[in-house]
Order: structure tokens, then sequence, then C-alpha cells
């Protein structure tokens, strides 16, 4: 998406007639929505972040804080926030930015198209600059794929540009809609092994399904399994697949530390889980010289 284009002139050329249409949130922060047959879904070129995904006349799937921020440099509090080249806190650095740089940079917009003439798809990029290599010094490609058809698909293809290996964790960091955090359960991760970010020490395993009465910041690793949310209220079970990702984060930040937060309201802990398709810890991923790595996942709701 060249930023000399008109908003007009931007739909023109990315534009798909009742499946892809471009608008503006704010000035100068351009906004795709992608209409399938069976569902909806938004797509900021900020942060290359997938805002909602919607299935018509149901409750979103995805979750969005109404205190987001929507300007160049913030995060995004809600959606699919991409995480690259590092998860968390900067290993040796506090001073820069946690959970890197990828979702804080406008993302450019590189092509859009319908699949089968009915299910929209569009693909970002996000390339090394000289600020990112002030951040990090390796040169690096990434494309940023979603795909709305019966489920919606988003994948993160990374390249290594430069000429020697380079090693990162990342993640899609899916935050979804629950109708109350206290009354719904996480299936697909029983007997794996976490670490409680929360509290340190050796690693847990995780016995029968996740349910939450407290702050939850778990990362479990070694694991390649689809996670089921299961949600009585909603009456429906949200499917979350993952693939090229060994670890899965579950987060819900509780009272105490929504109350801390700015773009986040003080009760809206109890409407959102985060199940994030990540490579993190151990799991980090080392990419060799003009080789990619592609993590993926595809979210569907089914009524119960």
């Amino acid at each position: 998406m060249e930023t000399t284009l008109t908003l007009d002139e931007i739909n023109i050329r990315y534009g798909l007639q009742n499946h892809i249409v471009i608008e503006e949130k704010t000035p100068g922060f351009p906004i795709l929505t992608l209409q399938s047959p069976s569902a909806t879904a938004t797509v900021a070129a900020h942060g290359g972040h997938v805002l909602s995904y919607t299935p018509n006349g149901e409750e979103p799937v995805l979750w969005l804080s109404s205190l987001s921020h929507y300007r160049e440099g913030k995060a995004i509090r809600g959606g699919i926030p991409v995480i690259f080249p590092w998860f968390g806190p900067h290993a040796s650095d506090s001073g820069k930015p946690s959970h890197g740089f990828a979702r804080t940079r406008f993302w450019t917009l590189h092509s859009t198209r319908l699949i089968n003439g009915e299910f929209p798809q569009a693909r970002f990029q996000l390339t090394d600059s000289e600020l990112t290599r002030t951040l990090w010094p390796s040169r690096f490609s990434l494309e940023l794929v979603v795909t709305l058809k019966e489920s919606l698909k988003v994948e993160l293809i990374i390249k290594n540009e430069d000429t020697e290996p380079f090693t990162c964790t990342c993640a899609l960091h899916s935050y979804f809609t629950v109708s109350h955090i206290s009354n719904i359960e996480i299936q697909g991760l029983e007997k794996a092994s976490y670490i409680d970010q929360l509290t340190g020490g050796p690693h847990k395993v995780q016995e029968g399904p996740i349910t939450f009465d407290a702050e939850k910041d778990t990362i479990y690793v070694d694991t390649a399994a689809t996670c089921k949310i299961i949600d009585p209220g909603f009456k429906r079970t949200v499917f979350v697949e993952k693939s090229g990702s060994l670890s899965t984060v579950i987060w819900n930040p509780w009272i105490d530390k929504s109350a801390r937060m700015s773009d986040f309201g003080d009760d809206e802990y109890t409407g959102m889980v985060c199940i994030e398709a990540a490579n993190a810890s151990h799991n980090a991923i080392t990419i060799s010289p003009s080789q990619t790595h592609i993590l993926s996942t595809s979210i569907r709701a089914e009524a119960i």
C-alpha cells in the first residue's frame, strides 16, 4: 500500500467489491474489511494486525479492548498482534520494546485476491530497516497472509534475508471473546508441560482442562496441540489450530493487572482469554540464510 495514494485510489487498487474494502479508522490508519459468505474480519495495516473475526449472526470470536490505541508506534490491545523477533521482554535489554517491533510498525499491503471467487485473502509485508536494525541486527522479511473462508487462517512467513543464521521467538498473540472467564474451560493441553511466568520455578504439568479463578500467564512448551474453548454462555466451542508452533501461551490479566493497564478496561478481563500460537522459551527457532519458517493459526467456532 503506497502512502502517496488516496483512500479511493487504494480501494481501486486493492479493494474487491463486496469482499474487501479499505477505510481509515483514524487519519493515516487504514483498516481492511474482509467479507466471505460466512464471516467478516478486519485487519489493520499497522502491525499487520487482525482486529476482528465474526461469523455471520454470531458473537465476535476475537476480542478487542474498548481502550485500544490506534496510532503509530503503539500496540493495539486485542485481536491478533504479531510478535517478532522476541517474545515478552527482551532477554538482555529492558529498554527495548516488549514483544519486539513488528506489532508497532506499519506493514505494506502487498496484494489482495479472491479464492474460488468468494473467499478473500490479503497479504502484508514488513522488512528490516535502519530502525529495526538498531533493535535487532538481522535482515529479514515478514509476510502476513490473512484468509477468510469457513474459518480464519493467519500465516506469518518469516524469511532470513541475512548472510548468517538467526534465532528468534515469535507468536500470533490471539485474544478471544468469551461469555465470562470464570465459566469457560480450555481443552487440549492436558498433560502438557508449562512454565508459570507468575511464579517461576520448575516446569509443571497441566492436569485436566484449564480453568480460571485468578491471573494466568503460562507458556506450554513442546506442544503442537489444537486447543478448544468450551463456552456454555455463548453455546459454542472455539477451535484454535496451529502449525509451525511448539509453544502455546495462555493469558488472562485478572483484576489487579487489568487496573494497571491504560489500554485495558478494569472489568474487561471477564470477557477475554488469550491462546497464542508461539515459539517461545526453548522453542525458539533458528532460520538459515534464504530459508523461511511459517507460523500459522486457524480459528473457527461451532455451536455446542
